[in-house]
């Protein structure tokens, strides 16, 4: 499957972002979801929207170079999936400029 974040980094890598029915996602993974999407009222944090079936959980740390705080509620927030994949590219162009 295509990368739907563009770049070949690994840690955006969609085949390491199981959807939460998955069978590699695992328990803790999917109260840590949970959690986050409670804390922001299940509510996407960049655009306001509720629509809950769009909305998932992201870490503002990336896991693959913070793995420490995979786990921290406080490590995640509440996008739905347009504004997930926009705060992925964002990412992905910034790392590029820093290249520069």
């Amino acid at each position: 499957m295509d990368n739907p974040y563009g770049g070949n980094k690994k840690w955006m890598d969609w085949e390491r972002h199981p959807s939460p029915q998955s069978k590699q996602f695992d328990a803790p993974l999917r109260d840590w979801r949970t959690a986050v999407l409670k804390r922001d009222n299940h509510t996407c944090q960049s655009c306001g929207s509720t629509v809950f079936e769009k909305l998932e959980a992201h870490h503002i740390y990336p896991v693959a170079t913070h793995p420490q705080h995979k786990m921290k509620v406080r490590n995640g927030i509440t996008l739905c999936h347009e504004c997930h994949v926009a705060s992925h590219a964002f990412h992905n162009v910034m790392n590029k400029l820093k290249a520069v």
